[in-house]
């Protein structure tokens, strides 16, 4: 018989490389679950989108775009704006940071239930967490002024707005 020897370092990349495929594989797999969500939205039935969802969050349960997606889809096609909010608060305890679930449940809580408050609490998260995204100050300042009457905060507001105004969540 034969010894072969292996470096460590060929060993190693062997193992990257397989590491490499399978997250390129699950990437794959995942990317192909969103097109069929997307599809399902697109046929109008959300309920198999939203099953294609939760099935995707027994593998990740932690996933904050996941359970926005649903909530975006409570909110605009079922008008189930509870179920939109609890939600947006699973994708906000998931990820503290994530500005489209902090804007959203903002924006819930502005139109839907009327809790200026509760608004006026996530719009500031939203500034604080993507601070040159000026559609989040402009509706800062729409609630601060128009719904709630403070004009000095809303003016403050609308002043970081127009310095980013063409800024978009992903700038």
């Amino acid at each position: 018989n034969q010894l072969k020897f292996v470096s460590f370092k060929d060993e190693e990349t062997k193992s990257n490389d397989n590491d490499n495929a399978i997250a390129f594989e699950e990437e794959a797999i995942e990317i192909d679950l969103m097109f069929s969500v997307e599809a399902m939205i697109a046929k109008n039935d959300q309920g198999t989108a939203v099953k294609i969802l939760k099935d995707m969050l027994k593998t990740d349960p932690k996933n904050a775009d996941l359970h926005y997606r649903i909530a975006v889809i409570a909110k605009r096609h079922w008008k189930n704006f509870d179920q939109a909010r609890d939600e947006l608060l699973l994708a906000i305890e998931c990820d503290p940071n994530h500005a489209l679930s902090l804007f959203a449940l903002a924006d819930l809580y502005k139109n839907q239930f009327g809790d200026h408050e509760n608004a006026k609490k996530y719009f500031k998260l939203v500034t604080v967490t993507k601070p040159t995204w000026g559609v989040g100050w402009k509706e800062y300042g729409d609630l601060l002024g128009w719904r709630m009457g403070e004009w000095k905060e809303a003016v403050v507001a609308y002043e970081e707005s127009v310095k980013f105004k063409h800024r978009y969540l992903w700038n």
